[in-house]
């Protein structure tokens, strides 16, 4: 089992690699500051979760040195009101124990450990909000996380779903390559286009990591091969999430039945 990199090992790191680097102390788990510019550490956590030591620093250097050359940019939510930055919020899922290094981020619990969090999308990556945030903006945890689904709702409009058939049923692959993929399954207006696209009652889901969102009809005749696939996605791609499997209806978002998860050769 690997170990859970935190804000010292990625700082470790850096200091190895680059000890010119003015790199500066302070009490946030989840940035960095070198000289004058706060780096936020959401996706490199990610990248790293589930990575042996070697390939974890290698991945941390270089995805400092690409912030560091101006590839990337860094951000932060100080100094920005809610109506400058209302129109940047996106949700996001999680894993749960982010909040072991991060106890004030801005979370409400989802299922299986996930949880469901709000970013400020910014150019090459995002910043989690924190619980601080809500008194300096004056505004509930419930109105930013409405608004962040409003904005990616609106954003997912121009998505096109190509359903694609088995030899039984369809199923639909949504990798949008803008760092959102898996939380439209909290879009209700995007997961009810996608489930009428699939032309079923009910449809199943799979997130394995962030970047990923796959979803088939019931009488898909792959879907025992899609479940395991799910499975090792989420044990070796970057940003994991889950091996879970959702079910997505008129009611919602819910986990698989015990009868739906055996169908699935579980």
């Amino acid at each position: 089992m690997q170990r859970k990199f935190v804000k010292q090992d990625i700082v470790a790191i850096l200091q190895r690699h680059h000890p010119d680097w003015p790199i500066i102390s302070t009490d946030d788990p989840l940035a960095v500051v070198i000289g004058n510019m706060k780096i936020s550490l959401n996706n490199i956590l990610l990248i790293v979760r589930n990575a042996p030591d070697d390939e974890a620093e290698k991945a941390t250097v270089d995805f400092f040195e690409n912030i560091m050359s101006g590839k990337q940019g860094g951000g932060s939510t100080e100094d920005l009101s809610y109506a400058t930055a209302k129109t940047r919020l996106l949700p996001q899922i999680i894993p749960g124990e982010f909040r072991e290094s991060a106890p004030n981020l801005l979370f409400r619990p989802f299922f299986s450990g996930l949880g469901v969090a709000c970013a400020l999308d910014e150019d090459g990556g995002y910043e989690l909000l924190q619980n601080q945030v809500l008194a300096a903006w004056d505004v509930r945890q419930e109105t930013v996380e409405a608004q962040a689904i409003a904005n990616l709702e609106a954003h997912c409009k121009l998505d096109a779903f190509e359903p694609r058939s088995g030899e039984e049923g369809a199923f639909v692959v949504v990798a949008a390559e803008d760092s959102y993929s898996a939380v439209r399954l909290l879009l209700p207006q995007f997961m009810e286009t996608l489930r009428a696209s699939l032309g079923a009652e009910r449809i199943f889901v799979g997130i394995p990591n962030r970047d990923f969102l796959v979803a088939w009809t019931p009488d898909f005749s792959g879907r025992q091969a899609f479940a395991a696939k799910i499975r090792r996605d989420a044990e070796n791609e970057a940003y994991p999430l889950t091996d879970e499997l959702f079910v997505f209806s008129e009611r919602g978002v819910s986990l698989m039945s015990a009868d739906q998860i055996s169908d699935h050769g579980r």
